[in-house]
């Protein structure tokens, strides 16, 4: 079971805290990357909860 679905939306601005994150808890998360709109639709209907947010420097 995946504890935490990293999912950055824009890989310029999100790709590396994401995988940082994911790499602090690799047993407990997944990172995957798409750009599909139809895709993240099909991610968002089949978890139970989601948190999002803006990480600036």
């Amino acid at each position: 079971m995946i504890d935490f679905l990293l999912v950055p939306f824009q890989a310029t601005q999100d790709a590396e805290i994401a995988q940082e994150s994911h790499m602090h808890l690799p047993e407990q998360s997944s990172l995957v990357s798409l750009t599909n709109p139809n895709e993240l639709k099909g991610i968002f209907q089949t978890i139970d909860m989601t948190i999002a947010m803006r990480f600036m420097n």
